[in-house]
């Protein structure tokens, strides 16, 4: 079961990915029993190749810490974490993983429940 953070988190990781010209799958399961990536974002770069990248998704710190498998296959690889979490895990963060934080909107009356900010970008020689 799903929280409604989760929800949110993953409605506007779907938004963010479509504004930056991707393609969003849910839940993908990766041959070899390399698990289940989240969120698999895909699109062709200027070179007309398949760019990938890999989101996990993060609610808690036990969900964070969890021995479940993650699914970094991606050419960019991803933590999606709210604002509070980033706070408290960023020093457990691996150097090669990107980081956006979830902030929720406080209207209620705009399209989306919230936005992204990337606190660790990732350059291509990041490629793992």
């Amino acid at each position: 079961m799903k929280t409604s953070l989760t929800t949110q988190m993953e409605e506007t990781l779907y938004y963010f990915l479509r504004e930056n010209g991707y393609i969003a799958i849910e839940e993908v399961t990766i041959p070899d029993e390399q698990g289940i990536v989240d969120t698999l974002g895909c699109r062709l770069d200027n070179k007309q190749q398949f760019e990938w990248r890999c989101y996990e998704l993060k609610v808690s710190k036990s969900d964070f810490r969890s021995s479940a498998k993650l699914s970094f296959i991606g050419h960019y690889n991803y933590f999606v974490l709210p604002e509070p979490l980033y706070i408290s895990v960023k020093e457990e963060i691996p150097a090669h993983i990107g980081v956006l934080v979830y902030r929720p909107y406080i209207s209620e009356d705009l399209p989306l429940p919230g936005f992204f900010t990337t606190e660790k970008s990732l350059s291509a020689s990041c490629y793992k």
